[in-house]
Formats: C-alpha cells, structure tokens, sequence
C-alpha cells in the first residue's frame, strides 16, 4: 500500500513512519522505476525485478529529525553468483543514501547446485567476510521462481539506520555486475522509512556455534532502530555480567558453556528479544595429517585410487593427483573449471569433466589417455562392471563410453542440463536424475526401463540400497524410495530442495541433507529417525564409518562428525566457498574434505562402513555401481618362467587388501594356490608345481 509523506512541522522523540509501500498498485513519482511484478508462487505484487542499474527513492518535506530507519524486503531471484564461481559474478547489490553513507554494498548467492563453489558476503560488506550462500534469508524457494527446473528465489528482510538531518533524502538501490533480469534479477517490498529511531529491529541473528573443549567462540547480532542501540547477552535466561556489546565473546570454553545464548536489543522506546543459538563444546577436533591448497576453489568430492592417489579437480581448471601424504604428484590442466567429481577405473584410468564441455580419460601418470567434446560438465562418471563410462551432459543427453574412448551409445535423458550424477544397480541398470523432475532407468544397451516423475527437478545423485531400492531427492523437498521396477514405496517430505544425495548405513538408515537446513536420519520403513539442524542449506552428501560416525559438510564453513543418534561429535573448520563437496571416507578411516581451495585429510575413529551406499557414489574411487567391491579386484599379469623351472605371477591389488589366488587346469576345478596379503601394490608369487603342468590358468579374487 502507498502512504503519502508525511508533513510534521515539530520534532518527536519517536519515529515517524514517513513513507511505506507494498506496491500493490503502480508505485508513484518518488521511485525513479517504476515497474511491478507479481510472483509466480504467492502472488506477491513487488517493485521489479531489475537486474544491473539503479532505482531510486526520493523523499521530500521530513518532518525535523536527527537519524532515518529505512526497512524493506529484498527478492533475490534466480542465479545469482555471490562472490563469484565457475560460471559468473560477483554479484553485488548495494544500498547507499545520495551525498551520504553506503549502507551496504554486498554479494548474494542464491544457486544451490552441487557443482557450486562460490560464497557470498552479506550479511558483511564484500571484502569484508565470506558466508555460505543465503546466510540470513528469511524465505528460500517460495516465490515461484525457477532455473532449469530447480526453484532459485529467496528473501531478506533488511533495516538500517543512519545519521540524517535535512529535510529530503535519495535512497539508491542497484545491481551491480548482473547478467540479463531473466537470469539474475532483484525486487523490493514493504519498504518503509521512519525519520527518527524506532523500536529496534533484529536483521541477523545470533547463529550456532561449535567449540572444541579449551577454544574460543562468538556469537554476533545485527539490529536496526536508531543509531545507539543497546545489548544485553544472557545464557539460560541469565544476564552474562558486562556482556552488552553486539558480540559476545568466550574464551577457553567448558562443557559448563553449552547451552542456549540470546541477546536482548534495546534503545529508549522498547526492546527485542533474539532467538536462541546454541553453544555445543565437545572434546577435540580430529588431527589433521595435512592439507594441500590448489590456485581455486573447489566444488567436488575427491575420489581415491588403487595406490591411495587422491583426486580432486578445482575451478583452476586442474585435476590434481596428490599421495597419501598430501604432496603433488601431477596436475592436469584444462581450460576451464573442473567442478565434476572424477571417477577410477580398474584400468587405473581417471575420468572426469571439465566445464569446457569435454570429458577426459587420464592415465595414472597424468597423461592425456583421450578426450570427448560432448558438453559434459558437471556431472561424475558412474562406471560399469566392464568399466563402460556413464555420463550425463548440460543437452540433456546420457553418453556410454568404453574405457578406450569409443562410444556405445547416446540416449535422452530429461532433454535439459543433467546435474545429477548416474548409479548403476547391481544388475547393470543405470539411473539417472533429469531437470524434468523424472528419474530415468536404462539398460546396459541405453534402451528404457522406466521412468518416474517427482514434482520438481532432480539434481540428487541417487543410491541404491541392498534389496535394489532406489533413493533419490527431488527440488520437490521429498527424498523418494523407489523399487527395481520404478514403483514407490515411500517419500519423505522435507522443506526444502534436495540437492544431497543419500548414504546408507550398516542398519540400513538413509542420511539425506536438505534445503531447509537439516540433515535427515530416516528409517528404512520411510520414517523420521532423526534430524540436525544447521544454518543453511545442506547439499553435501554424508559418508558413514563402520563404528555409525556420519560425516557431512561444508556447512557455514564445518565438516561435521555426529554420532549415531545425531549428536555431534565434533566439528573441524575448513572455510566457506563449497557446495555439495562431499567428504570422502576411506577403508582405514582417513577422511577426505574440501573447504574454500583446500584439500584436509583428517585421521577418524573408524573406516567406511560397508554397507551398500556409505558415501557419496558409493565408493572411494567413486565407481557409483552397487554391485562393484569397496577396493580394487587384482589384477594377475602373465606369468614368468624363472630359471630354476617355477613360474612366478605379477599381482597388481591394493595394498591392505586380501586376495585368493586359484589354479586350474581345465578353467572347471580350481584349488587354492595361495591367500595373499597384499602390502604392496605389486606382489610376486610363485608357483613351483607349474612345470608339472601342460596349460595351467590362474585366477585372483578379493579374500571372502
């Protein structure tokens, strides 16, 4: 609604609202734009939506005043970039008084997409600080507003108070560093402008804090209302003697400090209670082994290889290959970000893709093994049983490659930008997720199974589960339980978009993240076991150990360790910047995670549990097949005639990993020859009744 200016001839103590509009008619003169929209969900009738540029409001005849409280909601919708990524930005929206102060000039990152690495600044000037995408939103996804299928809106409400005494005031909106209003744009409503304080307004809140026990934490407010404002810190309810700044800050924390902190902010006219946020303290942080930093940020998982090689691409355009001890073997350059997670054959080859549009296949020294321009981007490689390549691609196509480059064959998938990444069931059946919002089920020859709709795009990688079900989640905010032939058994609805793909536990558990800030422990009957709460939106995928420990994250800039039954167990801080960079857990219990353009490798209590999808797809090497063992199978080179007559046999496996090598001599009886406990990756073994023989054949299988 449009208030006119109000004219007051004399001072007040208090406020006066002087302008208000919620533009449900043409707003006036005083906006120098002018057009409106309504919102596709709800709709919300705004000012907007522009894109880069500036609109201006322009209030005459205050009343006498000595500061201005100015309060709106800002609309951030569709792609916006935040401090900048592999695709665009920064993205910046500013604030600023005409011949006075800016109120703030910062970025925003609305896109949630597991191929993201970026973060955003507000609610801090840019420059000032980084934040994970929609920090401080009021509303995520509830405009109507959508991107390739997937819903990309959300909402601050914003207030600030300045110094002001003339009797006129501009007030500057702008983009700034935007593409076209189709694919980034902002609006405003219920704006509001008082001349004078106010009673005082909380724009962000006190957020959850995590302590290692002896450490340090801070909890912050912000608030709007007049230039002074006071503060008031309480724990349980409980004044914190000479705590009354708009930080609160504890040293050498104790368990006795866990619990509930608010702030109560006040000025002469009245006073607001914030929310709760919490301090959890816990013993210790897991030791770091070390950390290697590449030229970028990074937004996938890592993937491991037969010697424990760590792979893991960056947006510097590199894949890197680091050892065990976090030294740089070799990187791979290519031309633009590499945002997709890569896979590891059982030929050693390492597949990924780089957002040049090209798919690669490296040898395991680094070099270039081939190549493919198929636009493929984003998405991870899930691997056959004989090694066949499945790849989704931004036309909306699903490519099957063999190992040595050559095609099999191309198949529709959804006909738009594939974000999620292929499974493979055990029987060979592929499915993949499409923006269409259907899951798509294909044979090893790329003819169709089955398809199956959910009501919103589906960018989660799916996981399979021992009996054949299907999970997978849906921007629709519901993780769905699929059966081998595509019928449902159950969904669980959540509040927000699911971008995480699940893991599965020992006791058959499912942990999914979700837009709405929780990670979900549910139950194989379809229900809720548990759920932890965070600040933002969780789109990395969980990794569960044998001993039941779930770890997930980067989330406000923390991997997190929880037990079982959802409690933390600790929290380790790796920086902002990373979406759906899942960690990577391995047999012996080394996690893997990635934090703003940082590989960690942490020591844990407990290797990968083998339960049939522990992590994100599936494995270490990221084969994303449920029927493909948790190492590498051995591979046998030809035996080698020695001079004293015995033959000897080249066992290629992995190191900590037990093999049964057999003979036979008609490939119909076999007999154990040994059981190896392979330390190295080569290991010779020799066979002194080979020369008994006329035709002798081997076999290695990993140890039952």
């Amino acid at each position: 609604m449009f208030a006119a200016v109000l004219a007051l001839n004399s001072p007040s103590a208090f406020g006066q609202l002087v302008y208000t509009n919620s533009f449900t008619t043409t707003p006036g003169s005083e906006w120098s734009l002018r057009s409106t929209s309504v919102t596709p969900n709800g709709a919300r009738r705004f000012l907007g939506p522009f894109a880069t540029g500036t609109t201006s409001l322009t209030l005459t005849n205050l009343p006498p005043h000595a500061e201005v409280t100015l309060a709106f909601d800002l609309f951030i919708l569709l792609t916006w970039d935040g401090i900048g990524d592999s695709d665009n930005g920064p993205d910046v929206w500013t604030l600023s008084v005409a011949g006075g102060p800016t109120l703030v000039r910062a970025s925003f990152l609305n896109t949630f997409l597991i191929d993201k690495n970026s973060a955003q600044s507000y609610p801090d000037d840019t420059g000032s600080g980084l934040h994970d995408g929609r920090t401080g939103a009021v509303e995520n996804n509830t405009l109507g507003y959508s991107w390739s299928g997937r819903s990309l809106d959300s909402v601050y409400h914003l207030a600030f108070s300045f110094p002001h005494t003339a009797s006129s005031v501009v007030l500057n909106f702008a983009g700034v560093g935007l593409q076209a209003v189709a694919d980034e744009g902002w609006g405003l409503d219920n704006v509001a402008v008082y001349a004078g304080p106010i009673p005082p307004v909380i724009t962000v809140g006190p957020q959850n804090q995590y302590a290692a026990l002896g450490d340090n934490a801070m909890f912050a407010v912000r608030a709007a209302g007049s230039v002074d404002l006071n503060y008031q810190w309480f724990f349980h309810g409980t004044p914190i003697l000479a705590q009354t700044n708009a930080t609160l800050s504890i040293t050498n924390v104790q368990f006795t400090d866990t619990g509930a902190y608010t702030v109560r902010v006040s000025n002469p006219f009245s006073s607001v209670l914030s929310p709760p946020a919490s301090l959890t303290v816990f013993g210790a942080r897991p030791e770091k082994l070390w950390e290697f930093a590449t030229r970028s940020g990074i937004s996938c998982p890592p993937a491991l290889g037969r010697d424990g090689t760590i792979y893991v691409g960056s947006v510097d355009g590199r894949l890197y290959a680091l050892d065990t001890n976090g030294s740089n073997k070799w990187s791979f350059l290519t031309p633009s970000p590499v945002v997709s997670s890569p896979s590891v054959g059982v030929s050693d080859q390492i597949y990924f893709s780089s957002r040049d549009g090209k798919f690669y296949a490296l040898k395991a020294n680094g070099s270039n093994a081939w190549a493919r321009s198929i636009n493929s981007q984003d998405c991870s490689p899930a691997l056959g049983a004989d090694e066949t390549i499945y790849e989704g691609t931004q036309n909306g196509s699903l490519y099957a490659y063999l190992p040595n480059g050559n095609g099999r064959w191309v198949r529709t998938a959804g006909g738009g930008w594939i974000e999620s990444s292929a499974a493979v069931a055990a029987d060979g059946t592929i499915y993949v997720g499409a923006p269409d919002g259907r899951l798509y089920a294909k044979t090893t020859l790329g003819a169709s199974r089955w398809t199956y709709p959910t009501a919103g795009a589906v960018d989660s990688s799916p996981a399979i589960g021992s009996d054949g079900t299907i999970y997978v989640g849906s921007s629709d905010g519901r993780l769905y339980a699929l059966s081998p032939t595509g019928t449902n058994k159950w969904s669980f609805a959540t509040k927000g978009a699911i971008e995480s793909s699940p893991a599965i536990g020992l006791d058959g558990t499912i942990y999914v993240g979700s837009g709405d800030g929780r990670l979900y422990a549910i139950n194989p009957s379809g229900s809720e076991k548990w759920e932890f709460a965070t600040d933002v939106p969780v789109a990395s995928s969980p990794a569960i150990s044998a001993d039941g420990t779930i770890y997930f994250g980067p989330v406000s800039g923390n991997v997190f360790a929880l037990y079982p039954d959802g409690v933390v167990k600790w929290v380790f801080p790796i920086g902002v910047g990373v979406f759906g960079a899942s960690p990577a857990l391995t047999l012996d219990g080394t996690l893997y995670v990635c934090g703003s353009n940082k590989v960690y490798a942490l020591k844990t209590s407990s290797g990968l549990a083998r339960s049939s999808w522990p992590m994100f797809r599936h494995d270490p090497r990221h084969t994303a097949n449920a029927g493909l063992p948790f190492v590498f199978p051995p591979t046998l080179f030809s035996p080698t005639l020695q001079s004293d007559g015995q033959f000897t046999i080249d066992v290629y496996g992995e190191a900590g990993s037990t093999y049964q090598i057999a003979v036979s001599g008609d490939l119909n009886s076999w007999s154990v020859l040994t059981n190896l406990s392979a330390t190295t990756f080569h290991t010779l073994i020799a066979d002194p009744q080979a020369a008994s023989y006329q035709q002798r054949f081997y076999r290695a299988r990993l140890f039952p």
